[in-house]
């Protein structure tokens, strides 16, 4: 998931600060100096959407002979989206994620 601000005043996304004001981080506009909190919601990296959920992704290793085996389960963000088809592949079958696939929710796609 992709934590990206902008200044919604001048459209800065380089140099902005941020600092903590009664439990909400005020960010601040280097260029432009408008201050506005920060929106913690999660987003997917693609397509910016916040229907979020968290799967779980195979996690893999090597053994002897170059055998590969499960070896555990990672959580990884999915978007309804962006990652339907995945989720519609594995997860609506009672199986994980794919070791090494990345989400949409967590990576840009073209």
């Amino acid at each position: 998931m992709a934590y990206e601000f902008t200044c919604p005043s001048c459209s800065e996304d380089d140099h902005l600060y941020g600092r903590p004001v009664d439990g909400v981080i005020m960010l601040r506009c280097g260029r432009c100096r408008h201050e506005w909190p920060r929106d913690d919601t999660p987003r997917c990296a693609t397509c910016g959407g916040t229907d979020l959920s968290t799967v779980s992704r195979s996690v893999m290793a090597g053994g002897r002979a170059a055998v590969m085996s499960v070896v555990g389960r990672q959580k990884v963000p999915v978007c309804a989206v962006c990652d339907r088809g995945a989720v519609e592949k594995y997860i609506a079958k009672g199986q994980n994620l794919p070791p090494g696939y990345v989400t949409a929710a967590s990576q840009p796609r073209a």
